[in-house]
């Protein structure tokens, strides 16, 4: 069985099970990289912060079909602090995600994450709001790691802080609504794509989505209508699937429905749009009069 994900996100993982993923426990690079080039290994960093306390909780590695680059291809971990539990803002855990690989295709990246316990879902703050520190494979230094993470571990109270605002700021059905097409577009769309709303629906070249499907919240706390209960029903329902779809086609004579639409399991992808959607939450406070 070909193992590209591990971990629940919610309970630590032990050293065996890191090793069902092959690119974490690298020993060098790939053998079609210059002498320039600086290994830093994964397994390294993970036993660095382990001894100050934060342990990996969920993993995963792209799936690659060039030889060359089988056990040495991009990864995410993310590392959550023993002991800590939800914030007093609600049900949010603060988190290191690292990205890193073996192939020259990534830098090793050090980023702030959130970790939502009611959905068992991760999010990923934008680099525009919060700290991300890239270290090329190049001139490295060992102690480069920690410092990476201390600085990103620094904003820890910014996010925290952040989110007691979002909470406060409500959100009308018109405002709800432009989030979702908003999302809907940064998920779906391309550059030379074609937009268009028809009554509940918003269309997309050939795909059409159901806005209320999509504001739809799955769970009773996600009510209020504001605007970090918006962003997390968006942010669920986008990365883990749903059925908010409503596309219409004509295959081989024969008229077919779409519903369901699929969640995300690529990390470039989740990255995005982790990103992404917390960067269109940041922007929706500033119109709304929230932040400066």
């Amino acid at each position: 069985m070909n193992i590209s994900a591990i971990g629940n996100g919610k309970d630590f993982l032990f050293p065996t099970q890191l090793r069902a993923l092959p690119s974490l426990n690298a020993t060098r690079e790939a053998a079609t990289l210059s002498d320039r080039y600086k290994f830093i290994s994964t397994m390294n960093v993970i036993e660095t912060l382990a001894k100050h306390d934060w342990f990996p909780v969920s993993a995963q590695e792209q799936k690659v079909k060039t030889l060359s680059r089988i056990g040495f291809q991009k990864h995410m971990v993310r590392f959550r602090r023993s002991g800590d539990t939800p914030q007093a803002v609600g049900d949010i855990i603060p988190e290191i995600v690292l990205t890193n690989s073996h192939d020259g295709f990534t830098k090793y990246n050090f980023m702030l994450g959130l970790f939502r316990m009611a959905c068992l879902n991760g999010l990923i703050v934008s680099e525009a709001t919060f700290a991300s520190i890239k270290i090329m494979h190049v001139g490295y230094e060992e102690k480069d790691v920690l410092d990476a993470s201390y600085k990103v571990i620094e904003d820890v109270p910014k996010i925290t802080g952040r989110v007691k605002e979002y909470r406060a700021i409500p959100l009308n059905p018109k405002d709800q609504e432009n989030f979702a097409e908003s999302a809907l577009v940064l998920r779906y769309a391309r550059e030379d794509s074609k937009t268009k709303r028809d009554g509940a629906n918003f269309a997309i070249d050939d795909r059409s989505f159901n806005l209320p499907a999509l504001l739809q919240p799955r769970r009773e706390d996600d009510r209020d209508p504001n605007l970090w209960n918006t962003y997390n029903v968006v942010q669920e329902k986008l990365t883990k699937g749903n059925t908010f779809e409503r596309t219409t086609r004509e295959i081989n004579g024969r008229i077919v429905h779409k519903r369901k639409v699929q969640g995300i399991t690529g990390i470039d992808a989740n990255l995005q749009i982790n990103r992404g959607l917390w960067h269109l939450m940041d922007k929706m406070a500033e119109l709304k009069g929230a932040r400066a």
